[in-house]
């Protein structure tokens, strides 16, 4: 992969500053070093309506991200950096929609930089932090935000539809404030903008890594998912969310007709990895409640 770059320096220190790729592939793998020299900058307007970029993988070594470095990228999903990363430019991931996950890699403990990603795009997003002590995964949905004009008064009114921006405010300077994050979720069951499934990515994200997570978060959230669980399976078999669909299976909170449902989904969408994981689980299921119910390949 060939980059274009401009070698910088301050106070006798050299590093490089990546301007640009000629010659890019769908995961983008950010070297820590060209010449010898860390790559310390990824410059304005470097990786600006890339239609080929997927992922995006910046080294430890990346101190910021320049104004609309990845603006326009309508492919990409994923983007992965480190909270050594102390400068995020405005705009850097505007119209990215397609984008749905960030991975942080937390080392000095600075949540500033992954506040600074997520008020950079109002999409709904998984975030994945990996920190020594713990793994988590947390959903922060998505909002819609606006003003209007009071001619008479000569004022704006700004205002927020949706509880993602709530959900943003839970990211501290230097951590996160899991118990705030979980007692938010009455306002994501209610929200309008992201309905059930909003409040399912949520719930699923957090049982499966149940970081600094009470007992009674938890039980609202494995309320939730088995009062709404053959919706939200239904949709992750939709989406060929392969991890998050056997998760639910795995912990009980679908029924077994409702598995079946699943089944036959995944086979009209052609997916024979999860009709086969599917099969497997359902099975399960059914052997351990003693429902005499059958289903084969032949029902498909």
């Amino acid at each position: 992969m060939e980059f274009s770059y401009i070698c910088r320096s301050d106070n006798g220190q050299q590093y490089i500053e990546i301007t640009g790729v000629k010659d890019a592939s769908r995961t983008l793998r950010v070297p820590p070093e060209l010449d010898g020299m860390p790559v310390r900058i990824i410059g304005a307007h470097a990786f600006e309506k890339n239609e080929v970029l997927e992922q995006i993988i910046l080294p430890d070594s990346v101190r910021a991200v320049g104004i609309f470095a990845f603006y326009g990228c309508q492919n990409l999903q994923m983007i992965s950096l480190s909270d050594n990363t102390e400068s995020w430019g405005t705009g850097a991931i505007y119209f990215c929609g397609r984008l749905s996950e960030i991975q942080l890699k937390v080392i000095r403990r600075r949540y500033s930089i992954l506040r600074d990603v997520l008020a950079d795009t109002d999409l709904g997003l998984y975030v994945k932090i990996s920190e020594e002590s713990y793994d988590a995964e947390l959903y922060f949905p998505a909002f819609t935000h606006g003003f209007d004009e009071d001619t008479y008064a000569r004022a704006f009114h700004t205002w927020i539809e949706g509880c993602g921006f709530a959900y943003r405010e839970t990211v501290m300077r230097n951590g996160m404030d899991f118990r705030g994050y979980d007692q938010l979720f009455d306002r994501a069951m209610a929200d309008g903008v992201g309905g059930v499934q909003n409040a399912a990515n949520i719930a699923i994200a957090r049982l499966m890594y149940p970081c600094s997570m009470k007992d009674t978060a938890k039980d609202k959230y494995e309320v939730y998912l088995k009062a709404h669980g053959e919706e939200i399976l239904l949709r992750l078999v939709d989406e060929h969310d392969r991890e998050r669909a056997m998760f639910l299976l795995d912990s009980d909170y679908v029924s077994a007709e409702a598995a079946g449902k699943a089944v036959l989904k995944a086979s009209e969408q052609g997916d024979a990895e999860l009709v086969g994981m599917l099969m497997r689980q359902r099975g399960e299921v059914l052997s351990g409640s003693g429902d005499e119910d059958e289903f084969d390949l032949g029902d498909l």
